[in-house]
């Protein structure tokens, strides 16, 4: 019964024990679904604000379309009621009697053809009330006759309607609301026209009716320039003019009547519901023509992509949180499970001692337990450890630390010496001198490095190295505070004791450069900076045992020349992926991985590259979404890490100028190649004109150039260039008595040698035999 008793408290310790992890793993999992579900309300909120802003956007498009079209009608209005035909026309009555016919004859020749200049003009007629005619370039009707033979609103029954309608069109002036049309012309079409009317006014600017400029554009063409609607989505179109009167009209949803359209243009709300179907209003007023716009478009067709986020992000956050759940009970099973087993085997030697075990027994047992069960994570640390002092190494050397009480914690970790030292960076680099042997077996040095590495581990066991590559080993001397001159000979005596060690034939290959003495690890970069600026500077020295610097002056930090802009600039557009890149590693090499430049010289030079970029993009010839994208690939890494970005901007570099080869690739060498052989021809006698120099001239790259010229010309550039520098040199041998010497520089030879063994390899003779030859 007592057994029972306690197995059932030990299952309950259990159920307990897991529930505690499992709340813990799951508290721990809430905070980033909370930062990311906020994340996609901002997101979705910013998804609907810019489907708005885009089809604001378009309205806006629109209006400008449709005012460019106002401003064109209006100029051609102002053109023909200033034609001086047309002026003298206005006070003419009965022109069809003789003999003043010929005027409309004479008329119609001034008119032009307005509809063939701007294609919004379905036609365009001139109204002349006191006449009662109606003239353009190709008719001339009465009154009358046009209403029965060519055209008139449907709405006029009878001919009186329509010449009120006339008569009171010709006292107004812009946009005419749009009105259906019988076209007789076409066998009575109907047509719906927007009609602009321009009134005729008498000299002086008399307000006197006497007829107008009507220009007719379709309904059609306005369908055109609003923004783009369909049946099937749904919405409507409205233009207005100041007084709030409907000029066009366009209704592609039967929920939304005239009227209510028309009620709802006067209104200042955003959303709009018709039969409980949601619309976006969006309105605006164009200050050049006085008219209003409107569109009505359905939230459900804007609400797409913000649908389409929303689902994305519930099943995101869904699928996260399921994950995220059946994780955490596992590790609650795991973490609870190793403490049960132990809570288990304690409960165990109790029985079996019949609880005669001291408390500090049963401690024993679990401790010796745990240490069991965990050595394993143990080993992974241990095997860890030389990753991480190689990792702080680095940013020792680089600088690259966040604050001494971090370095601190680090130290401390690795159980290196931290207080009350003395420090300083050795740069132990293997150099071939006399011998070939180290530059000829790289397996045999990489040998040679690993041996010191096993020394130094024995010999000074408190410091820190690391093989930073290039035959090279950087050492941090740590030791005990002591004077200046007693470190220094205190680090001769340990490097003479490491050269001991090592072979004879690998110890005389063997140089040490040493950098400045410092108290703090936190100042351990410019020790380094100190040490390189001495292998620089003392490559020759060979009798110390370390090479210290005799000029303890501050170190200017290095940085790139003026002209790397050029440099970069000039192979980037010249196509040039070999030369880029290895400018590229040159500079990277010299000026961060040598040189290791202060942190605010690194960002100061990875901001310069991408300004350089900045101003080789626009040049480059690509399209504005490529070029978009470059940039947002800067913008998109500016909060990464140095090196990451430094990375980024050189894959960028290397993309334009792939991109600039397959471009300059891609051109017809059918068309180039002449142009080459032009260039050839107008500057052979330059003594450096070369590929290189007609490569960086058609901005192509030496390989490309070399290809396309030996398809389209059959041989070498080499070849071509020497063959028309000899036949100029013939010319002039045989028409000239200039000196040998004087043709050789005229054709574009540095040295008179070079010209006469050239000239004897292609003609088979040398310059005076050909020169006899020919007087003969």
């Amino acid at each position: 019964m007592k057994r029972k008793m306690k197995n059932k408290k030990l299952r309950n310790s259990e159920r307990s024990l897991l529930r505690y992890y499992l709340i813990g793993y799951i508290v721990v999992l809430f905070i980033p679904l909370l930062i990311c579900s906020l994340f996609y309300r901002d997101m979705i909120k910013t998804i609907s604000e810019d489907e708005v802003q885009k089809k604001k956007n378009e309205l806006s498009h629109s209006v400008k379309l449709v005012d460019t079209m106002f401003n064109e009608l209006n100029y051609l209005g102002d053109s023909l009621s200033t034609n001086s035909a047309v002026n003298q026309f206005k006070r003419v009555e009965e022109p069809f009697d003789y003999p003043k016919a010929y005027q409309i004859n004479k008329l119609q020749m001034q008119l032009p053809e307005l509809y063939q200049i701007n294609s919004s003009i379905f036609d365009y007629f001139i109204f002349f009330n006191k006449s009662e005619m109606v003239i353009n370039k190709s008719i001339a009707y009465e009154y009358h006759d046009f209403y029965d033979l060519y055209m008139h609103p449907v709405d006029n029954k009878t001919y009186e309607e329509w010449l009120l309608f006339i008569q009171n069109m010709s006292s107004g002036y812009g946009f005419q609301p749009v009105q259906t049309y019988d076209y007789k012309k076409e066998d009575g079409t109907k047509k719906d026209f927007l009609v602009y009317n321009r009134p005729l006014l008498l000299n002086g600017g008399s307000g006197e009716n006497i007829g107008s400029i009507c220009f007719f554009v379709e309904s059609s063409y306005i369908d055109v320039l609003m923004p783009a609607i369909t049946d099937d989505v749904g919405g409507a179109f409205l233009i207005t003019n100041s007084k709030q009167e409907p000029m066009y009209l366009k209704i592609f949803d039967e929920v939304v009547s005239e009227e209510q359209l028309l009620q709802a243009s006067g209104t200042e709300n955003l959303f709009l519901e018709f039969e409980g179907k949601k619309y976006l209003l969006m309105s605006q007023m164009s200050a050049e023509s006085g008219l209003n716009y409107y569109m009505l478009y359905p939230e459900k067709s804007i609400s797409v992509q913000k649908t389409s986020a929303m689902l994305a992000a519930v099943f995101s956050i869904a699928t996260a949180l399921f994950v995220g759940l059946m994780i955490s009970f596992y590790l609650s099973r795991k973490s609870a499970g190793s403490v049960n087993e132990i809570l288990k085997e304690i409960s165990k030697e109790t029985e079996y001692y019949d609880s005669h075990l001291t408390v500090f027994s049963h401690l024993k047992l679990a401790y010796s337990k745990l240490v069991r069960e965990k050595s394993v994570l143990s080993d992974a640390i241990e095997k860890q450890k030389p990753f991480i002092r190689s990792a702080l190494i680095n940013r020792l050397i680089y600088g690259d630390y966040s604050s001494p009480e971090e370095l601190k914690k680090w130290m401390i970790s690795l159980g290196v010496p931290w207080e009350n030292r003395e420090l300083c960076v050795l740069i132990l680099q293997f150099s071939g001198g006399s011998s070939e042997m180290i530059n000829q077996n790289t397996s045999w040095l990489d040998s040679c490095v690993i041996s010191l590495l096993e020394i130094l581990e024995q010999k000074i066991p408190d410091s820190l190295y690391i093989n930073s590559g290039e035959s090279q080993v950087i050492l941090i001397l740590n030791e005990d505070d002591m004077e200046e001159s007693v470190f220094r000979e205190k680090a001769e005596q340990y490097i003479g004791e490491v050269k001991e060690e090592l072979p004879a034939n690998i110890a005389e290959h063997m140089f040490v450069y040493g950098g400045s003495c410092v108290k703090h690890f936190s100042d351990i970069h410019k020790s380094y900076n100190q040490a390189i600026h001495t292998f620089r500077k003392e490559k020759e020295q060979f009798e110390n045992t370390i090479i210290w610097d005799s000029d303890n002056s501050d170190i200017m930090p290095l940085y790139p020349p003026a002209d790397m802009e050029m440099r970069l600039n000039h192979l980037v557009l010249l196509g040039d992926e070999k030369g880029l890149h290895d400018e590229l590693r040159e500079l990277l090499n010299t000026y961060i991985i040598q040189n290791t430049m202060p942190i605010y010289l690194q960002q100061l030079f990875l901001t310069e590259l991408q300004i350089i970029m900045f101003r080789i993009l626009p040049v480059v010839n690509m399209e504005k979404d490529e070029c978009r994208e470059y940039y947002q690939q800067l913008e998109k890494h500016h909060g990464s890490s140095l090196l990451e970005q430094i990375t980024k901007t050189i894959k960028i570099y290397e993309s334009v100028c792939s991109h600039v080869r397959k471009k300059k690739e891609g051109v017809d060498s059918s068309q180039i190649v002449p142009a080459i052989v032009a260039y050839i021809e107008r500057n052979y006698g330059d003594c450096n004109l070369s590929l290189s120099n007609v490569a960086a001239a058609f901005e192509l790259s030496e390989s490309h150039l070399s290809t396309i010229f030996k398809q389209e010309m059959g041989m070498k550039f080499s070849s071509y260039l020497e063959g028309i520098r000899i036949d100029k040199a013939k010319e002039l041998l045989g028409m000239t008595k200039m000196k040998v010497s004087e043709i050789s520089e005229q054709v574009g030879y540095f040295s008179v040698n070079s010209f006469c063994r050239a000239f004897k390899r292609v003609t088979g003779i040398n310059t005076s035999e050909y020169r006899n030859g020919v007087k003969k």
